[in-house]
């Protein structure tokens, strides 16, 4: 009973939202230990695109007109989106990574 109350609150808390000061954090961390240019570029485009979403977020929380929010929610929104796609870049290079060339392949090929 209580492994399953352990696995439901494990599974509630990989699923919240990260805040994006966290996840600039766990960006730069990998980024240091990274030694593949690829990756580092990767690394370094979701950094960036992190770091805009943290700043048009503070900014959004400053604006006082209503016309700078709408501007600030678009840009924000933009922004969001780019770091959506950022992510999807670096864990399609990591991912890449991991896949080691089978050799058993090679015997099963159509070139004969």
């Amino acid at each position: 009973m209580v492994r399953k109350a352990l696995v439901k609150a494990q599974a509630k808390a990989s699923a919240a939202p990260v805040a994006i000061s966290v996840r600039i954090n766990n960006i730069k961390e990998r980024l240091a230990h990274v030694k593949s240019p690829v990756k580092k570029a990767a690394l370094k485009s979701q950094l960036k695109a992190a770091k805009k979403v943290a700043v048009l977020s503070k900014a959004l929380k400053k604006a006082e007109s209503e016309e700078k929010k709408a501007v600030i929610v678009k840009k924000l929104s933009k922004a969001r989106k780019h770091l959506k796609k950022a992510t999807k870049k670096v864990q399609k290079v990591f991912a890449g990574s991991k896949s080691k060339h089978n050799p058993a392949d090679d015997l099963t090929s159509d070139t004969e």
